[in-house]
């Protein structure tokens, strides 16, 4: 497990540092995200994006463009049944948890 994985994997961390990243890393550059809490996730849009993004190679299925409004909610929430649903059109990889995950490799961010 990758030592920042063990010192911040828990939700409320996670939500605090979004929304005083300086609060809980004081060198942190990161701007806060606190109109996160008041915004309400906009799904409307999805199924039309990911058919663009069909358009150039990606290979979403229509089932998957179908439901995309639904799984951005079983991706946000993954303790609901929705979340289920995600692992079943786009594989169990979609549910690691934090200790899971594997540390990524520095040419993992070289493209």
């Amino acid at each position: 497990m990758h030592m920042c994985e063990r010192l911040h994997a828990s939700d409320a961390w996670q939500v605090a540092h979004l929304l005083d990243p300086r609060a809980l890393v004081p060198e942190s550059v990161m701007p806060h995200y606190r109109f996160l809490l008041d915004n309400q996730l906009e799904t409307a849009s999805l199924p039309g994006r990911l058919r663009a993004l069909r358009d150039v190679g990606v290979p979403y299925t229509d089932d998957m463009i179908q439901n995309a409004a639904y799984d951005a909610i079983g991706q946000a929430r993954p303790d609901t049944d929705a979340a289920s649903e995600v692992a079943a059109r786009y594989g169990d990889a979609t549910h690691q948890s934090h200790g899971d995950l594997a540390e990524p490799h520095r040419d993992d961010y070289r493209r």
